[in-house]
């Protein structure tokens, strides 16, 4: 996986090379996946071909939001650490660092990073990744109902994954999180909001099959490489499309949060949302919530826009 001219602090790239990256998690996936690799190999061959998912909504904001937190810290700290709860491929890594070298010139040096996941083909890729850019990661398979870190952090960020859970998992996902936190840590956590309509729903199911043939047509091209041979793998990745559907929107108002994170003894600091339409804007806007968890009482819960 190479990331020559490829650099971190790269607004566009955030140090990724996305061809390069799918096609190494296409490697990896038949080795590590277990039932997964048309997940672990589809959001980043996705990435390559600009389609937008998840990450392509709300990655500024997730920078922003990292500055915010962690800027102040790296004042006084000698070192800040972070968890990565769950990662589909690179790109919440590459986001976070991308948010913290923005910070100062020695604030990458002095960041360590855990990624945590069920899975090996996304741990295999971040710690390349890290490699190549010089980061200090260290990575960490298991369910995250139940893994433990030895030396609390600064903070846990949770994107998309709280979906992979049952409903009541879910706060003992997040209370568990609580567990790794330094006094003053925080948690983020990224998730689409609100429900669909009927109308987006069938939508985003058309969106998904366009998505399907252009990662076909891709392959057939050369420009991607498929972990198994196209025509059996495609079965796997519409069963994986159908799943996603049913599972994708767990937020659907901000009282879910809220309740949330009380059932985990945590409080919202504050929420934000990102949202994109595509196309010419008649189609349903992708729309996601972005909050800051903390173990602290506060008297409110502030919204920004």
């Amino acid at each position: 996986m190479s990331v020559i001219g490829k650099d971190l602090r790269d607004p566009d790239s955030f140090g990724e090379d996305l061809f390069a990256i799918a096609n190494r998690a296409a490697e990896l996936a038949p080795i590590y996946c277990q039932g997964c690799a048309s997940y672990h190999w589809r959001i980043p061959a996705q990435r390559a071909l600009g389609v937008i998912e998840s990450l392509g909504v709300d990655r500024y904001k997730l920078v922003s939001e990292v500055r915010e937190i962690l800027g102040p810290r790296y004042l006084t700290a000698d070192e800040i650490s972070i968890v990565l709860a769950g990662s589909a491929d690179t790109g919440l890594l590459a986001t976070l660092a991308h948010a913290v070298a923005s910070l100062s010139a020695d604030a990458v040096r002095r960041t360590t990073f855990l990624v945590m996941d069920l899975c090996a083909t996304p741990l295999h890729l971040c710690m390349e990744f890290a490699a190549q850019q010089g980061l200090v990661c260290d990575v960490r398979q298991g369910n995250l109902l139940n893994l433990s870190i030895e030396q609390p952090v600064d903070l846990v960020v949770m994107h998309g994954i709280l979906r992979f859970f049952q409903l009541n998992e879910r706060t003992m996902v997040v209370r568990n999180a609580t567990s790794w936190l330094k006094p003053q840590g925080r948690i983020m956590i990224s998730n689409s909001f609100e429900a669909m309509s009927d109308r987006e729903s069938a939508q985003k199911r058309r969106d998904k099959e366009l998505t399907q043939q252009r990662l076909a047509d891709a392959v057939e091209q050369g420009l991607l490489k498929s972990p198994s041979a196209m025509e059996g793998f495609a079965a796997e990745m519409r069963h994986s499309v159908k799943v996603s559907m049913q599972r994708d929107r767990i937020f659907l108002t901000l009282s879910d949060l809220i309740n949330l994170a009380g059932n985990a003894g945590l409080i919202v600091q504050n929420c934000s949302f990102a949202q994109i339409s595509e196309g010419d804007g008649k189609l349903p806007e992708k729309k996601r919530i972005i909050a800051v968890l903390r173990p602290e009482p506060t008297e409110q819960v502030s919204q920004k826009n």
